[in-house]
């Protein structure tokens, strides 16, 4: 059996076995490292309410593109697949059973889908890679004709073509590849003529069976390919793209590249097709390149491998000027008149290079830059700024240090990446600083490395010799060296700009096909002929080449070397990465296999720290956030951890030392936002233990309104909450110096307070000097006196509706009592309760607790506090305290209340009514507990009322009105069933009103 005559989806299936098989103990891994930010924590992926457009709108973090915050990574095709993973896939896992019992820990979103979906992509991926190392090995084994010998030899003139006669004549055509597939074509050199000896000469080493020589080739290809595709499956380097879900991006970008590069390949092969034909792969394929780029950036740089392949490896089309007397007439009439191509030379040179510019090569690589072209016009419309300028010296040193530092170690960091291809041995989730220190100077033995590294490169180039008629190999390495690894490689090579990663394994997912590519081709070299019969395993004895050997005939010494080098890289490139895959399995493994490759990485030592955290190991944590402070002063993180750790677990002198550190981490922007969030809870605790006079409070106030802060209104409330006090407290003396740091920050409140301010700034000012003018008559008169109750009524009438919320939004807009119906917030406003509202309310419900009036100011500033429950008794009971001022107090005198306008003063009889039929109602908006009771109340305040204006009016209008009313609350009351008890006792009371 030929190599051959395997059929091509026996060669896939092993290789999707190869590669599912290599993977598959990542199924059931979990969520770790970036994935936590690129999913879990990323709206676009878990938020189905958000339309798809904002996809296309957010970078791949969830920020906005166009934001100075942003990574820059424009990658909306990737989120989608995210969002459809997490979406359909998960219930199809479900309904298999596949879930795993964690999956709380990430917000309910299962990783079983996502981490099949790598594997599935990874072996599509390698399948495309088998397919195009088949047309790669056949563009080098198989020169087209014309490639060597044309009139133009890959942009060069060749005069030997010139002077020569016909281009026919002139077409040095290829000896047949050799049985293997390995050796370099041996084309005519230009110069050598047409005569009958050269080709005698050629004719000798042509195969005596040409169909022999099709079945060696393309057996010799095949077997060539499925190396490589073998290679890159296997490859350890690729754990960190398929085990880990971020990687996924990678994924998706090298397989919409590797077909749109197979689709130009087609496209441009030098045979007959159609106008249509050819552009609509051409199109396709560019397509192809931008969805690519729309997955990952890097998808762009595949125009780079396609004008590679077509400028380098097909042919050109011939620029032999025509001979005297064949210029054609159309071409002799065009240049008719032009003083610059009167002779005839320049003319047929003209002519001919006016049909180069013409033909579909240029026109195809034209087609390419111009897709390049729109790709950056769109990310530079898009994103404004093209560039990273969030990342720091602790991700990516070099542009921190000085010019000679940061060429040498960009130098060095190319080699580290060719040396992560060669050996893959320490894998590490995060090389970040200082795990491969700077190189300071050329003495540096580092540089070595370097110097190998770029000596291959320079040798893959000189030894093409692009511009010169060469051996086909000579340019397919330089193709696939310059066009499948270094392009790909080339936006994170920190060379025309710096990135935000130092070393990132997953980068070289795309780089590593092309070098699986040189990689089998050196194999295939050092096998020979016999490298089909070597991969062809399954097949018995002599079938297993077509290559004729002798009975009982040995492989040679170098076959042998060949075969046992094949099969022990294969076996260590499988046990690596099934290895590999382990430390991806949890977060806690990963950390600690980073830690064991890069212990001085400053961030790996955080999130080592984080770690340890995580399992009540305090000391051991508080020496890994010392450490990586240690690695790199700058370093904020670590601050903010460490006084964590140290309010967390600590003496009281180190929990002091502990909001110390907190207090610093409030100018690390990273982590300000949760430093602020630990300080709060942190003085609050502190508050309840012993208020110290509110002293808690103003530290925690001074945080709030320092300048890297600046939480003017939180600032505020936190200094009002320590004037007020508790209930029984004394006012402080100096009010004015304790409000003096908020006030400086606010501007006058309007005049006078109740009127609409101009800005929420105005608003907030308006609030506190309207409490400040409560508190300094609560410091005169006593809370249950009648100055008191006038003042605080006031307060509540004039100010209570918007002075009970704050005017500043929250980060947590979460619709309490609003969602009721019980009350709207002030314009502008968010839904969250103001404390020092409640306290001052508190301090005065509680020293008269039969006030209806502050019973239902109380009320209300729990609906807004998102106390729902509480409320609706606290307004039951204003409407009963009220309804019961009718019958008891009030009689036809007014009393001190809440008027309709809102300011304190005497009221009448259907002031008080009217208050506590709101009350009631309110009440049983807010779910009351007995709705029966609430509505015989508000019957018995009708009855109350009627009875009143009976008395003053008999048979007047609004008594006559009330009445009604009254008869429709008791039919009302009727139509409940359960309230049959409370009807009696209604109607008893109507008939007497």
């Amino acid at each position: 059996m030929h190599y051959s005559q395997v059929p091509a989806r026996a060669i896939y299936a092993v290789l999707v076995a190869l590669t599912c098989g290599a993977y598959l103990n990542t199924l059931f891994a979990s969520f770790a490292f970036d994935d936590n930010f690129a999913v879990i924590t990323n709206g676009d992926v878990t938020d189905d309410n958000k339309p798809l457009s904002v996809l296309f709108k957010n970078d791949f973090w969830g920020t906005r593109i166009w934001n100075d915050q942003s990574h820059k990574s424009y990658r909306p095709l990737t989120v989608l697949a995210f969002r459809f993973q997490r979406k359909f896939g998960a219930r199809v896992f479900d309904r298999l059973g596949w879930r795993r019992e964690d999956v709380g820990q990430w917000r309910g979103v299962n990783p079983i889908p996502f981490h099949a979906s790598n594997i599935l992509l990874h072996a599509l991926v390698t399948c495309l890679v088998f397919k195009l190392a088949v047309r790669m090995c056949a563009t080098r084994d198989c020169a087209e004709p014309g490639h060597s010998g044309s009139a133009w030899s890959n942009g060069v003139p060749n005069p030997a073509a010139r002077h020569a006669g016909s281009p026919e004549r002139d077409t040095g055509r290829p000896h047949a590849a050799s049985a293997a597939g390995g050796g370099s074509l041996r084309l005519r050199r230009p110069g050598t003529g047409g005569s009958a000896a050269a080709q005698r000469d050629v004719g000798q080493n042509l195969p005596a069976d040409p169909a022999k020589a099709t079945d060696q080739s393309v057996e010799a290809r095949r077997a060539e390919a499925a190396l490589a595709a073998a290679l890159f499956a296997l490859h350890p380097v690729h754990t960190e793209a398929v085990a880990g879900v971020v990687g996924q991006a990678e994924l998706l970008s090298a397989a919409l590249s590797l077909a749109a590069l197979l689709l130009y390949a087609r496209a441009a092969q030098p045979r007959e097709r159609t106008v249509l034909a050819h552009w609509l792969l051409v199109g396709t394929s560019l397509l192809l390149v931008w969805a690519a780029a729309l997955t990952k950036e890097i998808g762009i740089t595949t125009v780079g491998a396609m004008a590679l392949y077509d400028a380098l490896l097909l042919p050109w089309p011939p620029l032999q000027p025509r001979m005297p007397g064949r210029a054609t007439p159309v071409s002799s009439r065009r240049l008719q008149g032009r003083p610059h191509v009167q002779s005839p030379e320049l003319r047929r040179w003209a002519a001919a290079l006016w049909a180069l510019a013409r033909s579909r090569k240029v026109a195809r690589l034209a087609a390419g830059a111009g897709a390049v072209g729109c790709y950056v016009a769109l990310r530079s419309l898009l994103a404004v700024d093209q560039l990273v300028r969030t990342f720091r010296k602790v991700e990516n040193p070099i542009p921190f240090v000085g010019p000679t530092a940061a060429r040498l170690t960009t130098g060095y960091l190319h080699a580290r990446y060719m040396g992560l291809l060669l050996a893959p041995v320490q894998l590490s989730a995060d090389w970040s600083f200082a795990c491969i220190p700077p190189l300071e100077a050329l003495a540096d033995p580092r540089n070595l490395a370097t110097a190998a590294l770029y000596a291959w490169l320079l040798w893959v180039l000189l030894s093409a010799r692009p511009w010169q008629v060469v051996m086909q190999r000579a340019r397919w390495r330089l193709v696939v060296a310059a066009g499948l690894v270094v392009a790909p490689f080339f936006p994170a090579a920190n060379v025309l700009f710096p990135v935000g990663t130092f070393i990132g394994e997953r980068l070289l997912y795309a780089p590593s096909i092309g070098f699986c590519l040189l990689a089998a081709d050196a194999l295939a070299r050092l096998a020979g002929p016999h490298l089909p019969r070597l991969m062809l395993l399954w097949a018995p004895g002599d079938a297993g080449s077509a290559v004729e050997e002798p009975e009982g005939q040995r492989l040679p010494m170098r076959a042998r070397a060949a075969a046992a080098l094949t099969a022990a890289l294969l076996a260590a490139y499988a046990a690596r990465t099934f290895a590999r895959n382990l430390d991806w399995e949890t977060e806690e493994a990963l950390f600690r296999s980073a830690e064991k490759v890069c212990p001085d990485s400053a961030k790996v030592r955080l999130n080592m720290g984080i770690l340890e955290r995580r399992y009540g190991r305090w000391a051991e944590s508080l020496r890994h956030f010392e450490r990586a402070r240690m690695i790199e002063p700058g370093f904020c993180e670590p601050v903010y951890w460490h006084g964590l750790t140290l309010v967390n677990h600590g003496t009281q002198a180190e929990v002091l030392r502990g909001v110390q550190e907190l207090q610093e981490a409030l100018d690390c922007k990273w982590v300000a936002r949760e430093a602020a969030e630990a300080l709060q809870a942190v003085y609050q605790a502190l508050h309840s233990e012993g208020p110290q006079g509110g002293a808690y409070l103003r530290a925690w106030a001074d945080v709030l309104l320092r300048p890297g802060v600046m939480k003017i209104e939180a600032g505020c409330l936190a200094l009002e909450q320590a004037a007020i006090g508790m209930p029984g407290d004394p006012v402080p003396d100096d009010l004015q110096g304790l409000l003096q740091p908020c006030l400086e920050h606010l501007p006058q409140p309007p005049a006078p307070l109740h009127a609409q301010p101009d800005t929420v700034a105005q608003a907030v000012s308006a609030c506190l000097h309207a409490r400040m003018a409560l508190l300094r008559s609560l410091k005169r008169h006593a809370p249950d006196s009648t100055q008191a109750k006038e003042a605080v009524y006031e307060y509540i009438g004039r100010m209570g509706g918007r002075c009970m919320w704050q005017q500043t939004p929250s980060a947590d807009d979460t619709v309490y009592a609003a969602d009721r119906g019980l009350m709207a917030p002030a314009v502008g406003s968010n839904h969250e309760a103001a404390t020092p509202h409640m306290q001052l309310l508190h301090r005065f419900q509680r020293a008269d607790a039969l006030d209806g009036w502050l019973q239902r100011a109380w009320a209300d500033a729990l609906a807004a506090a998102g106390r729902i429950e509480e409320a609706a008794k606290h307004f039951e009971a204003a409407g009963a305290m009220l309804s019961e001022l009718l019958r008891t107090d009030i009689g036809f005198a007014p009393v001190l209340g809440v008027t309709a306008d809102g300011s304190a003063g005497l009221v009448g009889a259907p002031r008080v009514a009217a208050a506590a039929l709101e009350a009631c109602e309110l009440s049983l908006k807010a779910g009351a507990e007995d709705g029966c009771r609430v509505r015989y109340a508000a019957c018995s305040t009708h009855a109350a009322l009627a009875q009143l204006l009976a008395a003053a009016a008999p048979g007047s209008a609004q008594a006559t009105a009330t009445m009604r009313a009254g008869r429709a609350c008791l039919r009302a009351l009727e139509a409940v069933p359960e309230c049959g008890r409370h009807v009696a006792a209604a109607a008893a009371a109507a008939a007497m009103a």
